[in-house]
């Protein structure tokens, strides 16, 4: 079985105003191709 791994590094995970992770602010960064994004 052949596994491709996709990483990215970012200083901090925005969050919202509760605490949990902004997955939409995730999704727009990495549609914006913002994420330093390295395969493994």
């Amino acid at each position: 079985m052949n596994l491709q791994l996709t990483t990215a590094a970012i200083p901090e995970v925005p969050k919202i105003s509760v605490g949990k992770f902004d997955k939409k602010r995730l999704r727009a960064l990495h549609a914006d191709e913002d994420l330093d994004v390295i395969d493994i």
